[in-house]
C-alpha cells in the first residue's frame, strides 16, 4: 500500500532531514515550505508545495493540492527570533504565533477526516517549552501551546496516534541565522539526529499523547532545570 506523508518545512533543517528518510524508506511525500526543497525536487516521490503556512488565512486554499488519505503528518515548519518581553511588536507576535501554534493546529483540523485510522500526527515542538530564558518568551509559549494541542488531540481522536518531539539544541539553519557565526555548533545535535527520533515513531515506538525529549547531553542544564509546578491542594468538599 502507497503511504504518504506530509511534511511542513521541508526545505531545510529538521523537517528536509525526516523528509529525506521517509522518501529512502518507500514513503511518498508533500513538503510544504517557504521556499522550494532544492535537494529533493528531482525525486519523483516528492511533490513540492510552496506555500508560506504564516498565511493561515490562505492554508484551507493550499490543501486542495495534498493528497485525499494521508498516513503520517508532521507539522515542523516554524521560526524563533530573540526579543524581549518589553520589545515585543504586533508583528513579531504574529509571525511567530502564526507560524508556530495557528499554521499547525489549523492544517491538522483541515486534514483530519483525510487521515486513515491508525495514521501517525509528529508535531515539533522544543525543550523551550519546558525551559525558558529571558528572550524566548513567545517562541517558548507557542512550543508550550504546541504541547498541549498534542495532548489534547491524543485524547480527542483514539484512532490516530499523535506525539509531538521536543529537541534539544539542534544545529539547523535557524539556529544560526539566530546565533550566528560565533557558536560552536559542534556541541549541538544534528538535524538527522532528530529525524532518527521521529522515524522511530513511524516504525511505532511511542505511545499517543507522548511529549518526546532528545536532550542534548552538552545540554543537559536545559531539562534538569525545567519549570517546576508547585501543587496546592484546595479542598472544596
Amino acid at each position: 500500500m502507497d503511504r504518504k506523508a506530509v511534511v511542513t518545512g521541508s526545505s531545510s533543517g529538521i523537517g528536509n532531514s525526516i523528509a529525506k528518510k521517509l522518501l529512502n524508506d518507500g514513503w511518498e511525500v508533500w513538503g510544504i515550505s517557504r521556499t522550494e526543497t532544492k535537494n529533493l525536487v528531482g525525486n519523483s516521490r516528492f511533490h513540492q508545495i510552496t506555500f508560506d503556512l504564516s498565511a493561515t488565512s490562505e492554508i484551507k486554499t493550499m490543501t486542495e493540492k495534498l493528497p485525499e488519505k494521508i498516513n503520517l503528518l508532521i507539522n515542523n515548519a516554524g521560526l524563533w527570533e530573540l526579543v524581549l518581553l518589553k520589545d515585543i511588536t504586533l508583528k513579531h507576535l504574529d509571525r511567530t504565533i502564526n507560524l508556530n501554534l495557528k499554521a499547525p493546529i489549523y492544517l491538522t483540523s483541515l486534514l483530519l477526516p483525510r487521515l486513515l485510522s491508525g495514521s501517525l500526527v509528529i508535531n515539533i515542538s522544543s525543550i523551550m517549552s519546558q525551559y525558558t530564558e529571558p528572550e524566548y518568551g513567545v517562541y517558548a509559549a507557542t512550543k508550550a501551546g504546541i504541547d498541549r494541542f498534542t495532548t489534547t488531540l491524543a485524547k480527542e481522536k483514539k484512532d490516530l496516534k499523535v506525539l509531538a518531539i521536543l529537541p534539544s539544541a539542534t544545529d539547523t539553519p535557524a539556529n544560526r541565522n539566530v546565533l550566528g557565526k560565533s557558536e560552536d555548533y559542534s556541541k549541538y545535535l544534528t538535524p538527522d539526529q532528530i529525524a532518527d527520533i521521529a522515524m522511530r515513531a513511524v516504525s511505532g515506538e511511542f505511545s499517543s499523547g507522548d511529549l518526546i525529549v532528545v536532550n542534548n547531553t552538552n545540554f543537559l542544564g536545559m531539562w534538569e532545570e525545567k519549570d517546576k509546578y508547585q501543587i496546592i491542594n484546595v479542598d472544596k468538599s
